[in-house]
């Protein structure tokens, strides 16, 4: 009869498993109405990080609704983009109400999710924006930001017309593309597991190469310490 090795301590040996970078969960979007979008909730859960991307053709003063957090607002030339984050306490249901003052003809906005971001704290660092006006395309160099180990690399697109993806290589996963009214944003992502990875340069042009409202930013998801 031949008997089980036990380790030193009594019970099986288990090997370390890292953490890792964060994930994306689920994505929400919808139409304007009036000078307002009523986002579903989406990816709910305790401490997990949910983005706000709003769009709106023309101009418009945001107002931040209450347990968010502004990352960045601003005008696109014709068409004004607004970017929050929270952190989840795990009991949000229903819709999560956006407003601003100003132009109503064209808007909407999407809510995004991602699980095993750090638990405290600002989640994320190394912003890059690029907030392009009136362009034919627009890119983001995301290697112009520390790539730091068990992070989630994270490029944020608003525009208002039909584009294609451009992008080095194939490191980027086309992770959330809502449409409505013409309008888009989306949300690429690329998790970081070795220090100082080769991102490459990623963005969206103009499909007929004519002329757009087009932006981009980027950030690092930090995932947990």
């Amino acid at each position: 009869m031949t008997r089980k090795k036990k380790s030193m301590f009594g019970r099986k040996n288990v090997m370390p498993v890292s953490v890792g970078a964060p994930s994306f969960v689920s994505g929400s979007s919808a139409e304007h109405v009036g000078a307002a979008v009523d986002i579903p909730y989406t990816g709910v859960a305790k401490n997990n990080i949910l983005f706000i991307q709003c769009i709106v053709w023309g101009t418009a003063n945001w107002a931040v609704p209450t347990g968010w957090t502004q990352i960045l607002e601003g005008s696109l030339g014709g068409a004004a983009r607004l970017l929050l984050w929270k952190r989840s306490d795990g009991t949000e249901t229903g819709n999560q109400l956006v407003t601003w003052t100003g132009n109503t003809g064209y808007a909407f906005g999407a809510m995004s999710s991602f699980f095993g971001a750090k638990e405290d704290g600002t989640p994320f660092r190394n912003e890059v924006d690029n907030p392009m006006t009136n362009e034919t395309a627009v890119t983001i160099d995301p290697n112009t930001i520390t790539t730091d180990i068990d992070c989630l690399a994270i490029a944020f697109f608003w525009f208002g017309d039909s584009f294609v993806i451009v992008q080095d290589g194939d490191l980027w996963k086309n992770t959330f593309l809502p449409v409505v009214d013409s309008m888009m944003v989306n949300i690429l992502t690329v998790p970081i597991v070795v220090g100082g990875s080769d991102l490459g340069v990623v963005g969206w042009h103009y499909r007929d190469g004519g002329v757009s409202y087009l932006s981009a930013h980027s950030l690092q998801l930090i995932g947990k310490l």
